[in-house]
């Protein structure tokens, strides 16, 4: 697992009033989806998508 600083430009006053370990599980969630995205936009990079969902709907009917 990775580890990383960051620096917030917000009062000391602020950050004591906020559950810093829900910030830091929306962040780690936010930063996984991004990955995800990424991922799957490299896996349908050169694929018709046009025709992938034109098969989805055939066999889902959505």
């Amino acid at each position: 697992m990775g580890e990383i600083t960051v620096r917030l430009k917000i009062p000391d006053e602020i950050l004591k009033q906020v559950d810093l370990d829900r910030v830091v599980e929306r962040l780690e969630r936010e930063i996984m989806l991004e990955y995800n995205l990424k991922k799957l936009h490299g896996k349908f990079k050169d694929k018709n998508l046009e025709r992938l969902l034109e098969e989805v709907d055939e066999e889902w009917g959505i």
